[in-house]
């Protein structure tokens, strides 16, 4: 291991251990020393790098703001006549850590009124900034030709899948989903350029040949799958990693479930001024970076348990209230992990209209990452009667259950009782909503309809009946989930 990976590495341990100055000081040596010493970093130093550096800003805010000064300096270089190629993809990957479309966009607009050449060389990696802040006509700009982006694009991915089946190494499927993966988000940035530029004729060219001008019928199927259910090949990542050796939980994970059962167990009681700070303490905590907790599904847990607080202690209702002022005004600062924070707070206080307004807000002031929310707030819309805003973002009714009962299909063929429960359970969950906006739009006939051909489309009849009494009583699946668990321990 080079000396440039052990200064990250040792960063990584210092934020862990909560030494964030000395982690702060190992992050700016990285990025701006170790191309020097091991040229093949490169990737690491605008990935994982600035990933760590990320998730330290969440415990330390100074880090973050070391990190916009560098991207201010760079920035300034380029504009000042130090532009290169390399510096804009520094810049633009620092932006896309901090979540910052918009300066992306701010100075590619400056390079293309300056210096059009590099602005050339640099609109693939703007493209994805553009379209969040949503400069269509610049981005159509730089999209000449649409369907020979895709050959190419195509070409790539048939590539990089042959090569693996000449290795047979099946060790490789992670990064042939990853690649996966990234021609989808590269498709839709073309589609959606075109689409909002009035060019629905291109757009359907644009998707047929994303599909044809691919060689396996299972990267087909693979992307199919992905346009119609978008997170799927996350999710199939997930799974591959799921089946080999597990890590240990980390102990501040363990830390954390711990607090949260003291505070159960204390509302148990009555003792409820304690089971409240330990609430608002387990809130309040720095917790384990993303890439070692799952931090939505833990936080949604922890709301949870204090909604049921709540419901037993009025103080508990106003201290929620008033956490969600308290989030609502750090929003623009952290949009994502602010979002769903409130998202969780309007669920116990119960508040689905602010949600509603502040995912609106969020489609107007970021929409990609409207889009990654989305099915976090799903339900809520529909709750709502929302119809407009769901079906801006579900697929086509026929389409989008005929290819989600495929992957339930495949899926449980083989796979642990435990999956099984969950897939059913979001295939279902997948078709209330469909089923859903079609009764908003006054189409109860076709809404049934949709679910008897849903159910109709499941090979298995264990699991088409579980399906099925998922639909007529809720919670069903999630009933016999905790029965199997306590028959387990």
């Amino acid at each position: 291991m080079s000396q440039a990976h052990e200064i990250l590495e040792r960063a990584r341990n210092a934020r862990l251990e909560g030494k964030y100055e000395d982690a702060l000081r190992d992050h700016l040596w990285f990025h701006e020393h170790a191309l020097d010493e091991d040229p093949s970093l490169a990737g690491v130093r605008l990935s994982f790098a600035l990933r760590d550096w990320i998730y330290l800003a969440e415990q330390f805010p100074l880090a973050r703001r070391a990190l916009q000064a560098i991207r201010d300096r760079d920035t300034q270089r380029v504009l000042n006549g130090g532009a290169t190629l390399q510096r804009f993809q520094d810049i633009n990957a620092i932006n896309s850590a901090l979540g910052d479309d918009r300066a992306t966009h701010e100075l590619f607009v400056q390079i293309d009124a300056q210096i059009p050449e590099l602005a050339q060389q640099c609109a693939e990696l703007a493209m994805p900034s553009l379209v969040a802040v949503e400069d269509f006509t610049l981005a159509r700009r730089y999209l000449p030709a649409p369907l020979e982006r895709i050959t190419a694009l195509a070409q790539r991915l048939n590539e990089f899948a042959q090569e693996l089946a000449r290795r047979g190494n099946t060790s490789s499927a992670p990064a042939l989903l990853s690649y996966v993966l990234n021609y989808t988000k590269e498709v839709r940035l073309i589609t959606e350029v075109l689409r909002r530029t009035g060019e629905d004729e291109l757009v359907e060219q644009v998707a047929s040949a994303a599909l044809e001008q691919l060689k396996s019928d299972a990267l087909r199927d693979a992307v199919q799958r992905e346009f119609e259910t978008p997170g799927s090949t996350i999710a199939a990542m997930v799974a591959h990693a799921k089946a080999g050796e597990q890590p240990p939980r980390r102990p501040a994970m363990s830390d954390a479930l711990a607090a949260m059962q003291r505070a159960s167990q204390a509302r148990e009681r009555g003792e409820y001024a304690e089971a409240l700070r330990l609430n608002q303490a387990i809130h309040d905590a720095p917790m384990p970076p993303p890439d070692e907790r799952q931090e939505h599904s833990f936080r949604r847990f922890a709301f949870f348990e204090w909604g049921l607080l709540a419901r037993e202690y009025p103080p508990a209702l106003l201290a929620m209230q008033a956490l969600r002022e308290r989030e609502a005004a750090q929003l623009e600062a952290e949009p994502e992990l602010r979002f769903l924070c409130l998202v969780e707070l309007n669920r116990h206080l119960p508040d689905p209209r602010h949600t509603l307004a502040l995912f609106l807000q969020l489609e107007s002031s970021a929409p990609a990452l409207a889009r990654r929310c989305f099915h976090y707030v799903a339900d809520v819309l529909l709750e709502c009667g929302a119809a407009a805003v769901l079906q801006r973002y579900l697929p086509e009714p026929q389409e989008g259950t005929r290819y989600r009962a495929q992957y339930l299909n495949d899926v449980v063929r083989d796979c642990t009782m435990p999956r099984r429960f969950g897939e059913t359970q979001a295939f279902v969950d997948d078709l209330r909503l469909q089923c859903g906006v079609l009764k908003l739009n006054g189409n109860s006939a076709g809404a049934e309809a949709l679910a008897a051909t849903a159910l109709s489309l499941i090979e298995s009849e264990d699991t088409r009946d579980l399906a099925r009494r998922e639909l007529r009583e809720p919670g069903t699946i999630a009933q016999l989930m905790a029965d199997w668990r306590d028959a387990q321990s």
